[in-house]
């Protein structure tokens, strides 16, 4: 949706982007889990389980900020798509040569920027 006009329209245009960036963030974690050993990968799924209920309980609470109003579920939306954002930025630099210590790479920049 290009120019949503309406709250549910808004909403729902919010929603596809978390879903969108929600997807890159998995593709992301399973090219990682590919390069490292299967107790880091253990580690990882662990940690990505543990910081999605991290930012699901921060972006409930900024939802909750806006009562019971039509405009929360947007808000938890973007919310979501920002965490998401940050938790790539985090990781996507793992995807290069030792672990992202020489700096960018081709595979770490399909991700930046989003």
């Amino acid at each position: 949706m290009d120019d949503p006009q309406s709250q549910l329209e808004m909403t729902s245009c919010a929603n596809d982007k978390y879903e969108t960036i929600q997807n890159k963030l998995d593709t992301l974690v399973t090219k990682i889990k590919v390069r490292v050993s299967e107790d880091q990968a253990n580690k990882l799924d662990w940690l990505q389980n543990t910081w999605l209920s991290v930012a699901k309980a921060h972006c409930t609470w900024i939802k909750d900020l806006y009562g019971r109003g039509s405009v929360g579920p947007m808000q938890y939306n973007a919310c979501m798509s920002e965490q998401v954002r940050d938790r790539i930025n985090d990781l996507r630099l793992l995807l290069c040569e030792g672990y992202g210590m020489t700096g960018e790479c081709s595979a770490s920049k399909e991700y930046e920027n989003l």
